[in-house]
């Protein structure tokens, strides 16, 4: 595969991850919902740290299990956001 042919797969990669990006957004906004409509906390430690050591043990490289948690705090981080703000 010659340079060009990698950049369009990594393209197309980058689109994928977009739009699973915006539906997990888009679910985290009606979690949100039916949190606020329960008098629930939109933070909730636990559930975070399940979610990062499971995909760390999801992790089958080359990216490190720091990097793939350091990816995904960034997510949680920016779906608790859109929680609040919703």
């Amino acid at each position: 595969m010659n340079l060009n042919e990698l950049r369009e797969k990594i393209d197309n990669i980058d689109s994928e991850i977009m739009i699973l990006l915006q539906e997990r957004a888009s679910l985290a906004i009606e979690i949100g919902k039916i949190k606020q409509s329960q008098n629930l906390p939109v933070f909730n430690q636990k559930r975070e740290q399940t979610i990062l050591k499971e995909i760390q043990l999801k992790n089958e490289g080359p990216l490190s299990d720091t990097a793939i948690q350091n990816i995904f705090e960034v997510i949680i981080s920016e779906c608790r956001n859109i929680q609040k703000n919703k």
